[in-house]
This record gives C-alpha cells, sequence and structure tokens, in this order.
C-alpha cells in the first residue's frame, strides 16, 4: 500500500495514460485540467499509434478498455500511397520509420493503428471522472519538505508528494522550473480539416482515397490524407467492448493535413474556415483535378491552422519531487507522428516505476529512474522527427 499521492497536471493522452497506468496500483492520484469540459476544444482528428504507443496503452489500460481502442481504430490497412500532385507514384520518399496501417482485427497489430483523437481521450477517461478536476487552472506551485503545494487560478490550494507536469506545450510547471526550455517556433505550420464521406461526397470520389493513407509532394509542403472509415458507431463498439464507457458518436470522414514552411502555407494567423479553404485551393491550383475534388468538399468549420513548436532539448530541472511527460518537455513536430506515442511511452514507463514505491523518497527514486530513460528515449524520437519534418517540408525536392 502506497503512503503517497500524486497529481498530474493535464488530462491530454499522457496525463490520462499515466493516470489508468497508476490506478492499477492503488496509487492515489488527481488530475489538474484548465478545461471546464473534455469536449470545450477540438482535440484533433486523428492521430496514429505505433507499436510503442500500442503497448503502452496495452500495459496502462484494462483489457477491456484496450480492445475498445482497438476496435475504434480506423479500417485502412496496407502500405501509404506517396504520390506527387498529379498522382504520380513517388516510392523512394518514405521515411524509414513509417510503418503500414495495421489490421484492427488481428491479435497484435504489427502496425500503425489511426484511431479519432478524441475518442481515444475518451476511452482513457474511462473510470477516471472522479479523479479529474476540470475547470482548474494551476497557476504556480512550490516545492517544500513537506510536498508540493499546488496555487490554483481560483485561489484554491492543494498539496500532493509528487508532481507529474503533463499539461502539454504551454506547460505550467515547465514555465516556473524551466523558463529556458521553451519550445522554439519552427517555421513550419499544419493546416488541416477533414471531409465528410457521406453518399453524395463519395459518390465525387475515387475509391483509392477510401483505402488507405496518401501522401502527396509538393514544393515546400506535404499533404497527407487519411480514410477514417470505422466498423460501427462508437456507442455501439462500447456496449460490446466496455459497456461503462461513454463515447461521442463519429461520422466517416477523410482527414487531411498540410505540413510545411510557413511563408509557403502561409502562415497560422487566420483561423476562418473559407478564408483557410479559399487558401487551399489557391495552393493546389493546377493540381489533379481527383485532389482538389477532395478538399473542396471539406467542411470549412473543420480547418484550421496551427504554428509547429519544437523543443531543443531537455535540460535538468532542480525540482526531486517534479517531473515531466509529453509535450510538457519535448514537443516535437508532428512530421514523423511520434510526438504522443512518445507521450504514451513516458505514462507507461512511469507508471512502471512508481508501481514498487510505498514511500514518498522511494516516489522520488522512481521518477529519477524514469527520468533517464525518458531522455535517452525521447532525443531520439525528435532526431527522427526533425528529420521527417524535414523531408515533408521539402517537397519534390529530392531526398538527400
Amino acid at each position: 500500500m502506497t503512503t503517497f499521492s500524486i497529481g498530474i497536471v493535464g488530462a491530454g493522452l499522457g496525463g490520462l495514460c499515466l493516470a489508468q497506468g497508476l490506478r492499477k496500483t492503488g496509487i492515489d492520484v488527481v488530475i489538474i485540467e484548465r478545461d471546464a469540459t473534455p469536449q470545450i476544444r477540438n482535440q484533433g482528428y486523428r492521430l496514429r499509434v505505433d507499436p510503442t504507443g500500442q503497448q503502452a496503452l496495452a500495459r496502462c489500460l484494462s483489457a477491456e478498455q484496450y480492445q475498445l481502442f482497438c476496435a475504434t481504430c480506423a479500417q485502412n490497412l496496407g502500405e501509404s500511397r506517396l504520390l506527387d500532385p498529379f498522382l504520380n507514384q513517388l516510392h523512394h520518399r518514405r521515411p524509414e520509420h513509417w510503418l503500414p496501417s495495421s489490421k484492427v482485427k488481428m491479435a497484435v497489430p504489427n502496425g500503425d493503428l489511426a484511431v479519432n483523437r478524441q475518442t481515444l481521450r475518451e476511452i482513457l477517461l474511462d473510470g477516471l471522472q472522479d479523479h479529474v478536476r476540470f475547470g482548474q487552472a494551476l497557476s504556480a506551485f512550490e516545492e517544500t519538505s513537506q510536498g508540493i503545494e499546488l496555487q490554483l487560478a481560483e485561489g484554491q490550494k492543494m498539496r500532493v508528494d509528487l508532481l507529474i507536469a503533463a499539461d502539454g506545450i504551454n506547460s505550467v510547471v515547465r514555465k516556473q522550473c524551466l523558463p529556458q526550455a521553451e519550445p522554439v517556433d519552427s517555421d513550419t505550420i499544419t493546416l488541416y480539416g477533414k471531409t465528410p464521406i457521406t453518399v453524395e461526397t463519395q459518390a465525387q470520389l475515387a475509391s483509392a482515397w477510401l483505402q488507405k493513407v496518401s501522401v502527396v509532394f509538393a514544393e515546400g509542403f506535404t499533404l497527407v490524407i487519411e480514410p477514417m472509415i470505422f466498423q460501427a458507431s462508437m456507442p455501439q463498439l462500447a456496449a460490446e467492448y466496455a459497456p461503462r464507457c461513454r463515447l461521442s458518436p463519429i461520422d466517416n470522414y477523410l482527414y487531411w493535413a498540410f505540413i510545411g514552411t510557413s511563408s509557403r502555407l502561409g502562415g497560422a494567423l487566420a483561423d476562418n474556415g473559407i478564408e483557410l479553404k479559399e487558401r487551399i485551393l489557391a495552393l493546389t491550383h493546377g493540381w489533379d483535378t481527383q485532389l482538389r475534388a477532395l478538399l473542396a468538399l471539406s467542411a470549412p468549420l473543420s480547418l484550421s491552422a496551427r504554428p509547429v513548436y519544437i523543443a531543443q532539448d531537455i535540460p535538468q530541472w532542480p525540482n526531486e519531487r517534479v517531473s515531466f511527460l509529453g509535450d510538457a518537455i519535448h514537443t516535437m513536430s508532428p512530421a514523423g507522428g511520434l510526438g504522443a506515442n512518445t507521450a504514451l511511452a513516458d505514462a507507461a514507463n512511469l507508471a512502471d516505476c512508481l508501481s514498487s514505491a510505498r514511500t514518498v523518497q522511494q516516489g522520488i527514486a522512481a521518477l529519477r529512474g524514469y527520468e533517464q530513460e525518458m531522455r535517452d528515449r525521447a532525443q531520439r524520437a525528435m532526431q527522427l522527427s526533425r528529420q521527417a519534418s524535414a523531408r515533408l517540408s521539402l517537397g519534390t525536392v529530392p531526398a538527400a
């Protein structure tokens, strides 16, 4: 039986995965989340979970929850199509670490799985509702010999023995501990949205777009298109695999995202869907008519442009009762598909390290052991992410 408590700042994927893993060990955990509800803002439309992320989820979730995760993944499979804007094949452009989509009904997936990000978050929230304090933002903390005193924005205070920062790229904990470690603007952006898959849109789209991932390399940017077609409705899948879990309905859609230099894609300041759609159609002027039709059918309200920030390094921090995971300490470009998977691996490994701790001092020692492994693994992922970002931003320029 443990004799210490853990506070997690941030109810994103990494923080919730950690909480699920800790709950298995009987460690008392509370999660502080500034958002008022889990649905208050867009969580993104698609996340590719690689074998590392899958293993982390399997370790932290219950068997029923993990089966539900697999069941809710999209049905596309096989190697992705690599194309130029005129649909010519570009086999030589495949990054080395990219894996094919996996058949989700396999007992052990052998490739990536694609899941709606909000769906995965709802699965990770299952059973943790009483542990998450939504609408409570952390404003500051103080480390004392008795623990960590948390100051919440509403004037409330809370004490925990150990604190885990899982509060993302704008981490309040990192800003206080490591003000010199702020992520830097990479001068690239992502411009993303989705195209609904309906009877009407299917009649206008070539079937190839609905079968597997397509990656289109252009000059100075790349477009990724992935069909998100599910085997059944999310509530139906929840009722079958984990009846206590509540999932929001999700209609089938094509997820797509541009990534490239800010100057080439027009910057990330505009957040008006109609203006962004006009920008996309201007960027793709002269492209194959199939591609332009797919983008023209996109839902304007789904469009968004975001700058890409990256961490330069993972510095040491002076607080012995504090640790970090995910984007709070090693944010990276989405180009390599490694950021969320690295955060999930952080969560599973940290839960394992803490599982045998019974006292505060053993918990502190567990944090140090986790951090050594996390730094090595995250540094490798950051390097791969930088390479993938450079490759995708180069577009049709021949790969080195």
